[in-house]
């Protein structure tokens, strides 16, 4: 029996003062995952290391997390096209 698998994919959470370091530094089959971000009109609440949406993306992120801002929203669906789908 043979199985053909695709490539592995290396996934890591990096924070965005690492992001464009790594990412000059490694393959583009390495994803980085970047937690904490909110646009600028958001709240902090208990977050140390903040990023928006843009600062990220420019910086290499592939995916990024937005977790409070969205699940705290009265129209999540609403808040993401409005405010990072624009």
């Amino acid at each position: 029996m043979i199985f053909i698998l695709p490539p592995l994919v290396n996934i890591s959470q990096v924070p965005l003062e690492r992001i464009a370091k790594i990412r000059k530094n490694i393959s583009r089959d390495f994803l980085i995952v970047t937690p904490g971000i909110r646009p600028k009109e958001s709240n902090e609440d208990d977050q140390k290391r903040l990023a928006t949406p843009e600062e990220a993306i420019k910086n290499g992120a592939d995916y990024i997390v937005i977790g409070r801002p969205i699940t705290q929203a009265k129209d999540p669906v609403n808040w993401i096209l409005l405010t990072i789908l624009v």
